[in-house]
């Protein structure tokens, strides 16, 4: 889930190897060397938006922002984002925001505004309704779930 050390699929590629191919040879060098310019450009910008949202998950960065850090546009972040992994960067960051919430939760003794706080949220309780949103539980039950579930109850 957590991008890491990305490595671009074979469906990165072949998605993009069609659209070179409509009206364009594949014998031609340029065209291809172009194609693997843009796999790479791809690769990097999913790259270096997984590593800025990993990086700044706690402050709960705009898309603008985001865009902006990259140097390119918002529609155009979300069109290779999707298309790679079928979710927006949004959806993205709040996936890992999620799944931060539930590790610390789950590993930790911070309160629910402190754990709110440390991905994101200035109010306790909009990270309570996304949390429940996501989860069908509060962030309180979680916890109390996963600790029962680990002493085996």
């Amino acid at each position: 889930f957590i991008l890491g050390n990305l490595i671009l699929s074979t469906c990165s590629i072949n998605r993009i190897i069609p659209k070179i191919d409509n009206g364009l040879s594949l014998e031609n060098a340029t065209t291809l060397k172009h194609a693997i310019e843009i796999v790479q450009n791809m690769g990097k910008i999913i790259i270096s938006t997984g590593e800025y949202i990993e990086s700044n998950y706690h402050i709960r960065p705009s898309i603008t922002a985001l865009a902006n850090h990259l140097n390119i546009s918002q529609s155009y972040l979300y069109r290779v984002f999707f298309e790679e992994f079928g979710m927006s960067p949004k959806e993205y960051l709040n996936r890992f925001c999620m799944e931060q919430a539930k590790m610390l939760l789950r590993t930790s003794d911070m309160n629910i505004s402190q754990i709110a706080a440390a991905v994101g949220y200035t109010d306790v309780l909009a990270f309570s309704a996304f949390f429940s949103k996501r989860k069908g539980c509060s962030p309180t039950a979680y916890r109390e779930r996963t600790k029962k579930a680990e002493q085996g109850m």
